[in-house]
């Protein structure tokens, strides 16, 4: 469905900037990912492009430090997505696979930093 998308901060680094912002998924989780675009950024649609977006780790608001408390993101730069993973508990050799659709993740909030030229 949607993200919910707060600007904390925004830097100006020479023709970048770099903008903070805390991002909350939504209760039904979108299989492919949601949409994370400049207008998100509160950019218009003009002369600006998201080069990318690091340290998306979101945790359970609230939450203890288990395993489950943790989602992963991933930015999907051809198609404006950002995307949600968790481990799939396959123990040592496990992997992150993406959140299965109309999963619950409003529990889950991440400030995410991104650069845009």
């Amino acid at each position: 469905m949607a993200l919910t998308v707060d600007i904390v901060d925004k830097h100006v680094l020479g023709d970048l900037q770099l903008i903070e912002v805390d991002v909350t998924p939504d209760n039904s989780y979108a299989i492919g990912g949601e949409a994370f675009t400049k207008a998100e950024l509160g950019l218009d649609g003009t002369g600006h492009s998201i080069v990318v977006v690091f340290d998306a780790v979101a945790r359970k608001v609230n939450a203890g430090a288990t395993a489950d408390n943790a989602v992963f993101a991933r930015y999907d730069s051809a198609n404006g997505l950002l995307q949600f993973f968790w481990d799939d508990e396959g123990g040592a050799n496990s992997a992150l696979v993406e959140v299965d659709g109309t999963t619950d993740l409003s529990a889950f909030s991440a400030r995410v930093k991104v650069l845009v030229k």
